[in-house]
């Protein structure tokens, strides 16, 4: 066929070809991303993204890393491998005004909470674009409402519980369950904006002493009374394959509001962050770049988190709804869907993955298991460290 029509091909000089400016974006990347590049790169008349990998992130420290940025002054960094104190306006700009500007998405747009938890200081420096959820699924028929579900409820089913029947899948044993809490106590127990946290309390204590007291099993055995939800995609298909029966989003008890947390990091995959350095001299088309992250046009399904803006979540939750898939894990129901969908847009609070955060309780928390300190020391403990941490934090 090419040689049929060999006399309608155009032959094109190099200099006739338009030559596009780069935008250099620095930093790991995933299918969304790449998704992305792609489409800017294919309709974009004068710009191009130019995708480069530091290859040796894991090696370098944080300020090596912030070193290389600096000396390689990208126009779009990927945000995650920085110093959490680096994210701000002397390196970032604030992409509010964009958003503001920008005539097909509005603040209005985005899932409130989480947009809300990227906000420092009235600005937008660093652009999550997904999410994922922390909650606790629990059989409907033993639920009885979030104002019941406390941890005294919870401590008495457990109690009741079928002889033989574990609490949790054997996979979840007491570090799974004690770095659970360690991040939905970044979202509970601290106001990262307010440099305050508030461990000693009562409600903290309680979970606490919940993680050590609840039994584990190492055995494989099923059904389970109670599934920790770390990833929404297949969250109803471990429910209904651990649980048995139906199931709800009971959250964590003795917590606020619905008892779960959007997260910025998961099981699954990392955190998710991108924002555009002050330096650069094309932030204009950095967002045009940016912006496409966010919309629904841009969907690889929600095997890698939720998307922060509402289309593109209801766009997502739409298309996964499969309801004859001969794969189990992949069955999605219209009712599945619309838990979902209720689950994220009743929940109303950030837990951030802080590794920090995380040592300080889980050092503190070890001595205690191991009956070295009381639950009132290790609490007071923690309560006096995270002070600490947190008002630096917030200074």
């Amino acid at each position: 066929m090419m040689g049929f029509n060999a006399d309608r091909i155009q032959k094109v000089s190099p200099g006739l070809v338009k030559e596009k400016t780069a935008i250099k974006l620095w930093g790991d990347g995933d299918l969304s991303l790449t998704n992305a590049v792609l489409r800017f790169n294919s309709t974009n008349p004068d710009y191009r993204i130019e995708a480069v990998n530091s290859g040796q992130s894991g090696k370098l420290s944080q300020q090596e890393l912030m070193d290389m940025v600096l000396n390689e002054a990208p126009d779009i960094v990927y945000t995650p491998m920085l110093p959490k104190n680096s994210i701000d306006t002397g390196l970032f700009v604030d992409l509010l005004p964009y958003i503001d500007a920008d005539e097909s998405l509005s603040r209005e747009d985005f899932i409130e909470p989480v947009l809300e938890s990227m906000l420092q200081d009235g600005g937008l420096y660093e652009l999550l674009t997904r999410v994922e959820i922390l909650s606790l699924a629990a059989p409907a028929s033993k639920f009885p409402g979030r104002e019941e579900w406390t941890v005294d409820y919870v401590e008495e089913m457990i109690a009741n519980r079928p002889e033989g029947m574990p609490v949790y899948f054997w996979h979840r044993d007491r570090d799974y369950m004690l770095n659970i809490l360690c991040r939905i106590s970044s979202g509970e127990y601290v106001d990262w904006d307010a440099g305050t946290c508030s461990f000693d309390e009562g409600g903290f204590a309680r979970l606490l002493q919940f993680v050590k007291d609840t039994p584990y099993t190492s055995e494989p055995v099923r059904p389970v009374l109670m599934e920790p939800v770390t990833t929404l995609d297949t969250s109803q298909y471990f429910a209904r394959d651990l649980l048995k029966e139906d199931f709800v989003y009971a959250g964590f008890p003795g917590t606020s509001g619905n008892g779960s947390y959007f997260t910025d990091y998961s099981d699954a995959y990392s955190r998710s962050g991108y924002g555009i350095m002050a330096s650069s001299e094309h932030k204009e088309a950095a967002w045009d770049f940016l912006r496409l992250l966010l919309l629904p046009e841009n969907l690889t399904g929600m095997s890698i988190g939720i998307p922060v803006t509402k289309a593109a979540f209801e766009k997502n939750l739409e298309l996964s709804i499969d309801e004859d898939s001969s794969q189990d894990y992949l069955v999605l129901t219209r009712e599945d869907a619309e838990k979902m969908r209720r689950l994220v847009y009743s929940t109303e609070k950030m837990a951030r993955q802080d590794d920090t955060l995380t040592e300080i309780i889980s050092a503190e928390a070890s001595a205690y298991f191991a009956g070295d300190k009381s639950l009132e020391d290790t609490v007071s403990n923690i309560q006096s460290r995270a002070s600490i941490y947190v008002a630096e934090q917030a200074g």
